[in-house]
C-alpha cells in the first residue's frame, strides 16, 4: 500500500498546484523518497514464488506517475494489492534518459518481480477512432472478413498505417434481422509502436495498450463500481480539453472530445477582467487563483478572491461563457446519442476532473441537463489503506491507473493484441488441445495395457499357486536335481537307441529293398557308405548324418517297357520312409543271357 510519506508528498504537491508555494522546495526531495520505496509485502510474497499473476496499471501524467497493482481472486473478483503516486514534474521532457531511468526504477521498486506482472499503459483517446457497426450473423470463420470490410466501407482503413481491431458487444435485432453489434477502433501504428518502444527502453515489456475510456470501462465491467443504470455517461474535465463517454450495459457506446477545459475557464476570467471598464488587468497566475477560489471546496482558497478584489459572483459571471459552452456540448452529445444513434436516454452522469471543481460543476449539470450527476470516485466507500485519506482530486486522478490495472485480454481492447493475435493464439490453443488429446489417448491406451498386464500377472500367480498345490500332492516332490537326473537317463537311452540304429541300418536297408523290389528287377550290388566306429573313436557319439547308398541292378522286360519299369521302381524308393534323394546315376541297355536288359545305378540317402 502507499506509505504515509508518499501520501504527504502528494498532498503537498497538490497544494502547490492550488497555489501554496511553500512546498516548492520539498518537491524534488519527496520525489526521490517516493522513487526509492522498498517493495511491499505483496511484492515480497511474489518473490518467493506464490505463482500469482499481477496486473500493473501505469499512467504517466504531466506532474505525477500513477501506479496501481491488482490481481484476481479465485472467484474472479479484482483484488487490490498496492498503489503509488510519484511526483515527476521535475523532468522537463519524457524522452530524456533521466526520466526513463526514473520510470524503470519506480516501476521496478513498485512491482517487485517483473516477471510476475503484466503492464498496461494508454495512449491519448483523441488518437483512436471508434466506430460502431452492425453486421449480419455469419459463421465464426467468416467473422473477421465481414467485420473488416464493413468497417472499411464506413471508414477507409490502411493496416500499414493503423492498428485495426474490433469487439463483438451484443447480439441484436435490427429491423427484424438478427445481427451483431460490433465496436471497431483504429489507432496510428506509429503511436502504438512509439509507446511500446518508450517502455521497452525503460526495461518494461507492455502486455497491453488501451485508451482512458476503455480503462474506465474496466471499472464497470469488473463490477469494481456497481452501476444500477443501464445507460450512463462519464465526464472528464481536463486542463486543455474535456471528454464525455457514454456507456450502455457496460460497453463504451460513444466517446467525444470537447475543446473546453480548465484552461478555457481561466482564460475567460483573464479576458473578462481585462475588458471590464474599471477592471485591473490580471496575470495568468492571478486568473488561476481566482478560478480556484470560485471552485475550491475549502475556505482558505476562497479568500484568494478577496485579495484580488473580486467577489465569487463576479468570478462566476466571468466563467459563465466557458461553462455554458461546456454544458451545451454535453447536452448536444447526449441528445445526439439519444436521437441519432437510437439508444435510450442517459440516466446518470459521473464527473471527474484534474482540479477541485466538483461541487459547482455537479450543481450546474444537474440543473441544466436534468439528470443525476455524481462525483466519479471509484474509491468511495472502500477502506483502502493509503487511499482513503487522500483528497478527492488525488483519488480521482488515480482512476485511469486503476482501470489499467483491471485490464485483461478478454475484456479490454488492446492495441498490441488485436484480432489477428487472438486468432493466432486460438489456433495455437487448438493445436495444443489436439496434442494434449493425443497424449491423453496414448496415456489411456498405456494405462489399459498396464491394467491388462496386471490382470495377467494376477492370473499367472493364481495358476502358479494352483500348480504348486497340485505338485505338492505328488511324492516324491520333484526337484532340479531329480529332473536333471531323469534328463541324463533319457539322454543315455536315446544314445543307446542311436547305436542300435547305426548298427542295424544295413539290415534295415536290405529288408526295405527286398520289400520294394519287384520280380522283374534284380539287384546286382548294394553298397552302404557308413562312418566307421574306428574313425569316430571308441566313445564317440553316433552321427546323425544320413548314409549314402549305391544300388546297382538290371530290369528284365520287353524292350519298350524297360524305362517305364525303372522309373516306377525309382518312385517306389522315393516314396519309402527309409530312402530320400533317390537319384538315377546312369542306365544303359546291355545284353544279358541272349536278351537285352536295362542296367542302372541309383544313389540314395537313408533317413
Amino acid at each position: 500500500m502507499a506509505k504515509t510519506k508518499d501520501t504527504s508528498s502528494t498532498e503537498k504537491l497538490l497544494q502547490l498546484i492550488r497555489g501554496n508555494p511553500e512546498t516548492a522546495q520539498s518537491q524534488e526531495k519527496q520525489s526521490k523518497n517516493a522513487a526509492i520505496k522498498k517493495p511491499s509485502s505483496s511484492t515480497m510474497a511474489s518473490l518467493f514464488g506464490t505463482g500469482r499473476k499481477y496486473t500493473v496499471g501505469v499512467d504517466v501524467g504531466q506532474d505525477f506517475l500513477y501506479l496501481v497493482k491488482m490481481t484476481g481472486s479465485a472467484e474472479g473478483k479484482p483484488v487490490w494489492i498496492d498503489s503509488r503516486i510519484i511526483p515527476c514534474s521535475q523532468f522537463s521532457t519524457r524522452d530524456s534518459d533521466e526520466f526513463k531511468s526514473f520510470l524503470k526504477e519506480s516501476i521496478t521498486n513498485f512491482s517487485g518481480q517483473i516477471s510476475s506482472c503484466s503492464f498496461w499503459a494508454m495512449i491519448p483517446s483523441a488518437d483512436v477512432n471508434i466506430v460502431h457497426i452492425k453486421i449480419p450473423r455469419v459463421a465464426r470463420k467468416q467473422m473477421n472478413n465481414v467485420i473488416y470490410w464493413t468497417a472499411k466501407k464506413e471508414n477507409p482503413i490502411d493496416e500499414k498505417e493503423s492498428v485495426f481491431d474490433y469487439e463483438i458487444q451484443a447480439e441484436i435485432t435490427d429491423q427484424g434481422m438478427p445481427k451483431y453489434a460490433v465496436m471497431v477502433y483504429t489507432a496510428p501504428r506509429d503511436e502504438v509502436e512509439k509507446l511500446k518502444a518508450f517502455f521497452a527502453s525503460a526495461g518494461i515489456a507492455l502486455e497491453g495498450i488501451t485508451i482512458a475510456p476503455y480503462a474506465v470501462q474496466n471499472i464497470f465491467r469488473t463490477k469494481w463500481l456497481n452501476v444500477s443504470q443501464a445507460c450512463f455517461a462519464t465526464l472528464f474535465i481536463g486542463t486543455d480539453f474535456s471528454r464525455i463517454d457514454i456507456y450502455k450495459d457496460g460497453h463504451l457506446a460513444m466517446t467525444r472530445g470537447v475543446k473546453t477545459g480548465i484552461t478555457s475557464m481561466v482564460e475567460a476570467i483573464e479576458e473578462a477582467q481585462g475588458e471590464a471598464p474599471h477592471g485591473k488587468p490580471m496575470t495568468q497566475e492571478e486568473s488561476k487563483q481566482a478560478f480556484r477560489s470560485y471552485f475550491a471546496s475549502d475556505a482558505s482558497n476562497r479568500k484568494v478572491a478577496d485579495n484580488l478584489g473580486l467577489t465569487r459572483d463576479q468570478i462566476m459571471d466571468m466563467v459563465e461563457p466557458a461553462m455554458d459552452r461546456l454544458t451545451r456540448q454535453i447536452e448536444r452529445t447526449l441528445e445526439y446519442y439519444t436521437t441519432s444513434v437510437g439508444y435510450e436516454r442517459v440516466e446518470k452522469l459521473y464527473v471527474s476532473s484534474t482540479a477541485d471543481i466538483y461541487l459547482p460543476i455537479l450543481e450546474r449539470l444537474q440543473d441544466q441537463l436534468g439528470l443525476e450527476a455524481e462525483l466519479f470516485d471509484p474509491f468511495a466507500g472502500r477502506a483502502i489503506p493509503g487511499i482513503s485519506m487522500l483528497p478527492a482530486e488525488s483519488r480521482i486522478a488515480m482512476t485511469p491507473a486503476l482501470g489499467l490495472a483491471l485490464s485483461d485480454r478478454l475484456r479490454t481492447p488492446n492495441l498490441i493484441f488485436t484480432y489477428r493475435e487472438k486468432k493466432r493464439e486460438e489456433n495455437e490453443r487448438m493445436i495444443n488441445r489436439v496434442i494434449v488429446s493425443a497424449f491423453a489417448m496414448i496415456l489411456l491406451i498405456c494405462a489399459g495395457i498396464l491394467v491388462h498386464q496386471a490382470i495377467q500377472i494376477q492370473q499367472n500367480r493364481s495358476l502358479k499357486t494352483q500348480l504348486e498345490k497340485e505338485l505338492a500332492l505328488y511324492d516324491p516332490v520333484l526337484s532340479t536335481e531329480k529332473v536333471a537326473k531323469v534328463k541324463e537317463d533319457l539322454k543315455g537311452r536315446l544314445l543307446q537307441r542311436k547305436h542300435y540304429a547305426r548298427k542295424y541300418v544295413g539290415m534295415a536297408v536290405i529288408g526295405e529293398l527286398s520289400a520294394l523290389t519287384p520280380k522283374h528287377v534284380r539287384l546286382l550290388a548294394l553298397r552302404i557308405a557308413q562312418e566307421s566306429a574306428v574313425a569316430q573313436g571308441k566313445d564317440a557319439k553316433p552321427s546323425d548324418a544320413p548314409d549314402d547308398i549305391t544300388i546297382e541292378g538290371i530290369v528284365r522286360a520287353d524292350r519298350e517297357q524297360l524305362d517305364a519299369m525303372l522309373a516306377n521302381y525309382v518312385m517306389k524308393l522315393e516314396n519309402s520312409p527309409m530312402f530320400r534323394q533317390v537319384v538315377l546315376q546312369k542306365s544303359a541297355v546291355v545284353p544279358f543271357r541272349k536278351e537285352e536288359v536295362l542296367h542302372f545305378t541309383l544313389k540314395a540317402k537313408t533317413g
